[in-house]
């Protein structure tokens, strides 16, 4: 029996190992983006190493530079967190085997038990054999799935305190039980990083929360989106942290309700766009704060009162870091687009907690009675929060502020002392004279002892301020007296109100007949705007109400018929929540100004539908507020009948009269289109035109019909009146979903108030043109291109300043990829008009964990200056970043970017098996070609045309150019498909300029990098890397930034694989570098000699240590302080040392722990060394 197990058993092997070596292999391509935190990646077991590539971004990456454990699958990147940090995704290309085996197999591990706890101490060493402890263990016997890492750890260093490090993300979902589902996503780190908001769908980056669903209802906890308006009063959108509930019991009603902290503040915003002018739109706080956070996700957006959908295909993009909005060229902004948003931003305030609930239930009296309530609090607290940032004089200015904000206002200034190496800008208090009178003002003196105010500025209208922000050398956002009147901020902080509001409402429905019905609502309110004080507190409370009859749609031998008229009452200090009205309910109703006011409507509108896609809605309403009473009518008519052309039409007239302004209005507004689809034997034609009219007459109240009087007399026009007409066809070519050409043009008259009546004021023409074609991945474009142009009539450039404008949007995006992506090539075109701030460098001290930049006191007078800051030389060294801070004025600029991107491979149409017999094809297809052309220019020139049609010699001018960058790389890389060698070529040219708050910075760069090697045998590989190049930047601020470096390197390297867990390496540079900027050109000539190993031991131990001398001599200069760090690459001249250690530990399957230990030695100065532990665990 044993020799059948036995021989079965040797047959079985022999089987599998032919199988193996037959086993057909499996190509992956994997893109990751890469991570500052992690520099080790898993990907799929068993690669084949002859296989395998990796490219970061473009930039294939040597084998020098990382490590392969084909086995397992874990991939390790050898470089530093700055290096990591250039790029932002690795590309994987390799072969793998499909097999699934485990990479090491055992039943049973030995183990030495505890005996802490054994009365009797074995003489000799007792081992025990268990099953060993896997990952599966963790959720054994069970149906959820699951991912997550955690990480803690200690960074410590001789320039830095020492700081904890920790991480957690972890992500589950499955079945708890039967019934109950959860899904999970939680981490302990809160990132800095909004989504990018160029695209429709958002991926946030640090959504926590827990969902348990069940079929009657969900429970999530963590990061939630509430959501109530089943009530017409009690409406709230808002992003919050907390728990939320929701239970739908059927016939027992459906219940919601929500409590939790708020993560921003809402607001809603309106303003006019401008002629041309496409983004960026900024937002500001309540308080007018400026450059806010918005929340992500949290913004609507409306344009003439339509709903816009974000993303670079469509309407607009946000920055939610900066809180600007910018428009694409699907959405032509003009100085006649009514721009509305809503939206949350992060406040620096009080905690503000608000708890919501919510109760429907439909089914009372046989289904014929329906009943809901909602209920809302929101308030901020105002025990823990004044306590924690309130002085007691604070609380009392809040106390006798009461709900006025200008009254909740206190000094900036801050008396703190002089701290050398503050982290913030301190100001002297001084005296000045300014036109014979003396004032004692704060202002900034570097270094002297005198500085002791940490000042806070405010935001104030233009002309109400003494200070402006100007752009210096500290390291910070600095200010500056301009004299009384002269600026827009103040030395004055504005305290924020600690605010309490509630509601709730209460409504109903009953079904009076089979389509007749009954409704009605009451809802009250408590709004107080400063919880601290007890002054104007008697017009905190109001109620509102509505009733309502409904005749639900009726069929009748003519048609269709429904009904509905409502009467609705809203006390003059009734409070919202969130937007209820219509986006645009001034304009609705004629109102020019919305205040607290006691507010009565009654309205009432009918609908006939004779066919299944036509109808007629017909409005009417009035309105009755303090001091203001409006009239309105309109009609609606809808047809989309199949066969028939598509009609649209609206008729609107409001009449108005305002006690308060001494107005009475007219207002008349009429909008058309029609259009229609003609079939052609191939695809269809769908010609339209569009028409929309206004006139609004605003004149004195009480006087007769408006005339052409002369100014002042009674029947004279108001500022505000208006009449124009626009109208324009367009006509378009579909075939199916693959092409689609087509334009509409539309004419437009303006006239205006002059003398007190119309007369023509300006005459516009707006075009936009379109054209898409995709061909399946082998080839589509898209291209869109919009023309607006307004010529105002002579009068009104004289008594109104008004200017001429012109503007052109052009995007245009062709990709091209013939014969299985032999050739890949994207051409991008995007040109628009815009604005643009000019920007200021500020560092901020962040820690380690996330700084990439050290500081370093060159003068020694204890103060950071921006030219102080350099990039860090080892890991975790820096603990500063830099961040772009943008004015407060913006440019009107053309901004144009055009990329050219073409890689040629042709390894993609020759095949595998040809090039093994063909040493030619073989050759051939190790080729591989890469090419960026990079062109972006911001100009406020005048002459669009000079940057549309690309005249390059008119780019980055000195007067005009706030941006101008043109990059060109060409890369060619042979012998991609041999492992015995290598060469690569890349030449480059980079040419920028920026404006920025400091001044102007202009940089040249042009370099030539070649790198070649080959494997002489099979332990020793030779690698020699050789470039030449310039490398030029003024600055006409920093003269520490100015230097014109040319020069080359020689980098020669051998590796040496002693065996399959011990390479190691050496190798060698020499530098010659000169500065020819100063009078005495600066020449360096360095040696840098260096030794690395890397070992590993089976799967538990892998380890790589790196030793470097460095020796720079200085001829001639002396160079500038950065000019310096770029001749010695940031070493210093002298002789210095540099060393690395890293090592990773596997202690399981699940829990890993890493060492990371960097030091160097510095001319002059104690040597720099930092220490980074952690342990992860991976479930």
């Amino acid at each position: 029996m044993r020799k059948r197990i036995l021989f079965l058993t040797i047959a079985c092997c022999l089987w599998a190992q032919s199988n193996l070596q037959a086993q057909i292999s499996l190509e992956r391509e994997r893109l990751i983006a890469v991570q500052d935190s992690d520099s080790v990646m898993t990907l799929d077991r068993w690669i084949i190493p002859g296989t395998f590539r990796v490219t970061a971004d473009t930039v294939a990456l040597p084998e020098e530079e990382w490590t392969l454990y084909p086995v397992s699958g874990r991939w390790s990147w050898d470089a530093g967190p700055l290096e990591r940090s250039r790029f932002d995704t690795l590309h994987f290309r390799y072969e793998f085997r499909p097999l699934d085996l485990p990479v090491s197999m055992q039943a049973r591990e030995l183990i030495i038990p505890d005996t802490a706890d054994v009365r009797f101490e074995p003489e000799e060493d007792v081992r025990i054999a268990r099953r060993p402890l896997r990952q599966q263990d963790l959720f054994a016997d069970t149906r959820l799935q699951r991912s997550g890492s955690l990480r803690r750890g200690i960074v410590a260093g001789t320039n830095q305190d020492l700081s904890l490090e920790s991480g957690l993300h972890f992500e589950i979902s499955g079945q708890i039980t039967d019934d109950i589902e959860v899904v999970a996503s939680l981490t302990d780190r809160s990132t800095p990083i909004q989504p990018d908001g160029t695209t429709q769908t958002l991926r946030e980056f640090d959504q926590v929360y827990i969902r348990l669903m069940h079929e009657m209802g969900m429970m999530q906890m963590g990061d939630i989106d509430m959501r109530l308006d089943q009530s017409s009063f009690a409406v709230i959108d808002r992003r919050l942290q907390g728990v939320g509930l929701r239970a739908d019991l059927n016939r027992f009603g459906a219940y919601e309700g929500s409590a939790a902290v708020v993560r921003g503040q809402y607001r809603e915003m309106q303003f006019t766009g401008e002629d041309g002018v496409q983004g960026p739109y900024r937002l500001s706080g309540a308080e007018n704060e400026q450059f806010i956070i918005v929340l992500a996700g949290s913004e609507r957006v409306y344009i003439n009162g339509e709903r816009m959908t974000r993303g670079e295909e469509n309407d607009y993009i946000i920055d939610y870091g900066l809180g600007e909005i910018t428009f694409t060229s699907n959405r032509i902004i003009t100085d006649h687009s009514r721009i509305t948003v809503d939206f949350q931003y992060l406040r620096d305030a009080y905690t503000r907690s608000v708890v919501a609930a919510e109760a429907q239930h439909d089914h009372l009296l046989n289904n014929r009675l329906s009943f809901g309530v909602s209920a809302i609090r929101e308030a901020d607290n105002v025990n823990l929060s004044t306590q924690l940032f309130l002085t007691e004089q604070e609380r009392e200015v809040l106390r006798q502020a009461g709900d006025d904000p200008d009254k909740a206002v206190v000094s900036g200034a801050d008396s703190v002392g002089f701290r050398r190496d503050a982290d913030f800008l301190l100001y002297s208090r001084v005296d000045t004279v300014f036109q014979g009178q003396q004032y004692r003002i704060f202002q900034h003196l570097p270094g002297d002892s005198s500085g002791v105010y940490r000042v806070q500025f405010s935001r104030v209208p233009d002309g109400e301020g003494d200070y402006r922000r100007v752009g210096r050398a500290a390291n910070g956002i600095l200010y500056e007296w301009a004299g009384p009147g002269m600026g827009n901020y103040m030395p004055q902080r504005r305290l924020s109100r600690p605010v309490e509001q509630s509601m709730v409402a209460l409504r109903s429905r009953l079904r009076a007949t089979q389509n007749l019905n009954v409704y009605g609502e009451w809802a009250a309110s408590h709004f107080d705007r400063n919880r601290l004080s007890s002054i104007d507190n008697e017009n905190n409370n109001d109620m509102s109400f509505l009733a309502g009859v409904q005749l639900e749609p009726v069929s009748t031998r003519l048609g269709v018929i429904s009904l509905d008229v409502r009467g609705r009452y809203e006390g003059k200090d009734f409070a919202y929540f969130d937007r209820v009205r219509e986006v645009e309910f001034e304009r609705r109703w004629n109102l020019t100004h919305i205040d607290a006011s006691r507010e009565e409507r009654l309205e009432g509108s009918a609908r006939w539908a004779p066919a299944g896609n036509t109808h007629l809605d017909i409005g009417a309403g009035t309105i009755s507020r303090s001091g203001f009473r409006g009239l309105r009518g309109d009609l609606h008519f809808l047809s989309r009948e199949e066969g028939l052309p598509a009609l649209d039409y609206r008729l609107e007239r409001i009449e108005s009269e305002d006690r308060n302004f001494g107005e009475d209005g007219n207002w008349w507004r009429q909008r058309g289109r029609i259009d229609y689809e003609i079939s052609l034997p191939v695809g269809y034609l769908q010609p339209e035109l569009e028409f929309e009219q206004e006139e609004r007459l605003q004149k004195v109240a009480g006087s007769g019909s408006a005339g052409s009087g002369s100014p002042g007399s009674p029947d004279s026009l108001l500022a505000g009146s208006l009449r124009f007409l626009e109208v324009g066809p367009g006509l378009y070519y579909h075939l199916s979903d693959r092409f689609r050409i087509g334009s509409t043009i539309r004419y437009r008259k303006d006239e205006g108030v002059i003398g007190g009546g119309l007369t023509d004021e300006s005459r516009g023409i707006t075009q936009r043109y379109v054209v898409d074609y995709r061909h399946g991945s082998l080839f589509q474009t898209r291209n869109t291109v919009g023309v607006r142009q307004r010529r105002f009539e002579e009068i009104f450039r004289l008594e109104q300043q008004r200017t001429d404008s012109r503007g052109v949007l052009v995007r245009s995006v062709t990709d091209y990829r013939p014969w299985n992506r032999f050739i890949d090539t994207q051409v991008l075109y995007d040109a628009n008009t815009e604005r643009r701030a000019l920007l200021q460098e500020a560092f901020i001290e962040v820690g380690p964990e996330l700084g990439q930049y050290v500081w370093i006191d060159l003068n020694d007078d204890g103060v950071q200056q921006v030219d102080e800051f350099f990039p860090e030389q080892s890991p975790n060294e820096g603990s500063f970043i830099k961040q772009l801070v943008p004015s407060d004025e913006l440019f009107p600029v053309i901004a144009l970017r055009v990329r050219w991107r073409t890689a040629v491979d042709p390894a993609q149409i020759i095949d595998s098996h040809d090039a093994r017999y063909s040493n030619w094809l073989h050759f051939l297809s190790g080729i591989r070609w890469h090419s960026i052309v990079d062109i972006r220019e911001e100009s406020r020139t005048g002459q669009l045309e000079d940057i549309y049609l690309m005249r390059l010699h008119r780019f980055r001018d000195d007067s005009l150019t706030i941006n101008g960058r043109i990059f060109i790389e060409q890369d060619v890389e042979l012998f991609r498909n041999n492992t015995r060698r290598e060469l690569r070529v890349t030449a480059d040219r980079l040419r920028s300029q920026q404006q920025q708050a400091s001044g102007l910075e202009k940089r040249r760069a042009d370099h030539l990098r070649i790198r070649a090697g080959g494997r002489v045998s099979r332990r020793y590989r030779i690698i020699a890397a050789a470039s030449l190049g310039r490398n030029e930047n003024s600055s006409e601020t920093f003269a520490s930034r100015n230097y014109a470096i040319s020069g080359g390197e020689l980098r020669p390297r051998v590796d040496m694989r002693w065996s399959a867990s011990l390479q190691s390496g050496a190798g060698f540079s020499v530098v010659r570098r000169t500065d020819s900027h100063p009078e005495n050109p600066a020449t360096v000539n360095g040696t840098t000699v260096h030794l690395d190993a890397r070992t590993s031991l089976g799967r538990r131990l892998q380890a790589a240590a790196r030793m470097e001398y460095r020796r720079f001599e200085l001829t001639g200069g002396p160079s500038s302080s950065m000019g310096e760090f770029e001749l010695t690459d940031g070493a210093g001249i002298g002789n210095t040392w540099a060393w690395s250690l890293q090592s990773d530990y596997r202690i399981s399957d699940f829990l890993r722990a890493s060492l990371q230990y960097d030091g160097r030695t510095v001319p002059g100065r104690p040597s720099i060394q930092t220490l980074r532990f952690t342990v992860n665990a991976v479930f």
